[in-house]
Order: structure tokens, then C-alpha cells, then sequence
């Protein structure tokens, strides 16, 4: 059980070769995290078990978020290097945070029963204080 042929480790490694190639391919990296926040969200909100992250092979997806969110800044730097066009549009991870703030304020008004717990992710380089993307884990409220 403990001696798995693949690990976080690896999946990480491959987040980040994966990131590297989407940047010298000229796509918008900033979209990386977010799919993995989206995931998170997704499993939250449909009640899907979460099982202790050392009994995986794979980073949970708000590790992993965090994980290309350290990334997005060197995979920018490629982006220029491979004289990709100028990114267009705002920042994906910062739609994504106002999605979230408009679903959780409906939510409120709606009274669905659903519990929101927010997680801060650390400042990076690049962003000001007003552009960190929030992660946000989901649980479906059992009323007993």
C-alpha cells in the first residue's frame, strides 16, 4: 500500500512540465489553477469524499492550485521568451474569485444549504493585493 509506483511528487513535476509547455505554446497559464479550483469546488459541492491526501498518489486539487499558482510567474516569463501575443482579457483566477464572491452571496440569498470555507491563497509576486485568487472548499450542510 505504501510503495506506489507514482507520486505527488511526480504529479507535481508533471504540473509543472505540463505548465511550461502550455506557456511555449502560447496558453493562457493564468487558467491553470482555476481548472483545479473548479475541481475542488465541483467535489465539494456534489459531496464527494475527501480522502486524506497521504493516502493518494495525486496532490488534492487545492494543492494543486496552489502549486501552478507559484508557477503562473516563471510560465509567464516563457510566454514572453516564445514571443506569444499579449495575454487578453482579465486575469482568469480573478473571474473566478468574483464567480465565487456572486455564488456565494446568491447562495446566502437563496439559503441553499451549502457551507463555503474560504482558504487564502499566499500573495504572488506578480498581483497586488486585491488580485489573489481565494480557494474555496465546498461541503453540502446535512441538517440532522
Amino acid at each position: 500500500m505504501f510503495d506506489r509506483p507514482y507520486s505527488r511528487t511526480l504529479e507535481a513535476e508533471a504540473d509543472k512540465v505540463g505548465l511550461q509547455l502550455a506557456a511555449k505554446a502560447c496558453v493562457d497559464v493564468r487558467a491553470s489553477s482555476v481548472f483545479w479550483q473548479q475541481m475542488e469546488f465541483t467535489d465539494g459541492l456534489y459531496g464527494h469524499p475527501k480522502l486524506p491526501e497521504w493516502l493518494s498518489t495525486h496532490p488534492s486539487h487545492g494543492n494543486r492550485a496552489e502549486h501552478l499558482d507559484r508557477l503562473i510567474p516563471q510560465a509567464l516569463t516563457i510566454r514572453e521568451i516564445c514571443n506569444c501575443p499579449p495575454l487578453a482579457g482579465p486575469d482568469p483566477r480573478v473571474l473566478f474569485k468574483l464567480s465565487m464572491k456572486h455564488f456565494l452571496e446568491e447562495s446566502e440569498k437563496e439559503d441553499l444549504n451549502i457551507i463555503v470555507k474560504k482558504q487564502k491563497v499566499d500573495t504572488l509576486p506578480t498581483q497586488n493585493q486585491k488580485q489573489i485568487p481565494l480557494t474555496y472548499i465546498v461541503e453540502k450542510r446535512t441538517d440532522s
